[in-house]
C-alpha cells in the first residue's frame, strides 16, 4: 500500500489518486524506455513509475515481451546478416528495429507507414536501439487503406508493383496484404505476414495466394498469444513464406 506521505502530496482520496497522478506524471522526466518483445519501444516509464505502480496501468509501465510474438518468430527464422528487409505496417517500429538487428550492420531496412504518428514512433524505436542508421521510413500508404489505425493518415499511396527489391518482406498491414500479395511484383527470398480475416484477408486465402506465387508456407499459429481469444475469433495468424 502506499505512504500516508504520498496520499498527502496527491492531496486525494484513493480513489482519485490514480487520476491526478497520471494528469502530474506527464510532467515528470522519463526514465527508461518499455520494452516490446525485448526491443526498446518509444514510449517511456516516468522517474517515480516503479514507486508509484499501484497507481499506473500495467501498459503504460511494463514490458510486454510477448508483443507481435508471431512476427518476432518469423523474422528471427528468415533474415540473415546483410538482408535487406521490406516492412509494410511500421506500427511503433518495433519489428523493424528487431529486423534491422537480425540483419545487422550490413543489413537495411526500408518501412511503410499509412499513419503519421507511427512514423515518429519508428524512428524513435530505432533511435533507442541504435539501428537509425539502417531504417529508411517513408510515410506512405501500400496498396490501399483497409484497417490503418485511428490518427492523421499519409495522402501518398504506393502500388504494390512498386516495392524494392528485398530478400526478406513483412506485412503487417491490417488486410492490405491481399491486395499486396495479388499484384506485387517483386519475389523475396522469405515472406512474413500477419493475416487479417476480420478485415477481408483470411488466413487459408492469404496462404493461397502465397503457394499460387510459388512459395512454400508454414502457419506459425495466432499472432500474439496475449491476445488469444481474439486473434482466433478474428482470425489473425502469422504465416512464413519461402519461395519454392
Amino acid at each position: 500500500m502506499p505512504s500516508l506521505f504520498i496520499r498527502r502530496v496527491l492531496r486525494v482520496p484513493g480513489r482519485f489518486a490514480r487520476a491526478n497522478y497520471m494528469r502530474l506524471r506527464r510532467f515528470l522526466p522519463n526514465a527508461d524506455p518499455i520494452r516490446y518483445g525485448g526491443i526498446a519501444g518509444p514510449r517511456y516509464r516516468k522517474l517515480g513509475d516503479r514507486r508509484m505502480t499501484w497507481l499506473v496501468p500495467d501498459w503504460e509501465r511494463e514490458d510486454i515481451p510477448g508483443y507481435e510474438l508471431g512476427i518476432m518468430q518469423g523474422l528471427q527464422q528468415t533474415v540473415r546478416s546483410g538482408d535487406r528487409i521490406v516492412v509494410v505496417g511500421g506500427g511503433m517500429g518495433i519489428t523493424a528495429s528487431a529486423a534491422a538487428l537480425l540483419a545487422g550492420a550490413t543489413g537495411a531496412v526500408t518501412c511503410y507507414e499509412g499513419n503519421l504518428d507511427s512514423t515518429a514512433d519508428i524512428a524513435l524505436t530505432a533511435l533507442n536501439n541504435r539501428v537509425a542508421d539502417r531504417i529508411a521510413v517513408h510515410a506512405v500508404i501500400v496498396g490501399e487503406a483497409i484497417g490503418v489505425y485511428d490518427g492523421p493518415r499519409s495522402p501518398t499511396v504506393l502500388p504494390p508493383g512498386e516495392l524494392p527489391e528485398c530478400d526478406v518482406l513483412q506485412l503487417d498491414c491490417e488486410g492490405a496484404e491481399r491486395i499486396i500479395l495479388e499484384t506485387m511484383t517483386i519475389r523475396p527470398r522469405a515472406i512474413v505476414v500477419e493475416t487479417h480475416g476480420f478485415f477481408g484477408a483470411p488466413t487459408a486465402q492469404i496462404r493461397q495466394k502465397l503457394e499460387a506465387i510459388g512459395y512454400v508456407t508454414a502457419d506459425l499459429g495466432i499472432a500474439e498469444p496475449r491476445f488469444g481469444d481474439m486473434c482466433v475469433i478474428r482470425d489473425v495468424h502469422v504465416l512464413v513464406a519461402t519461395r519454392a
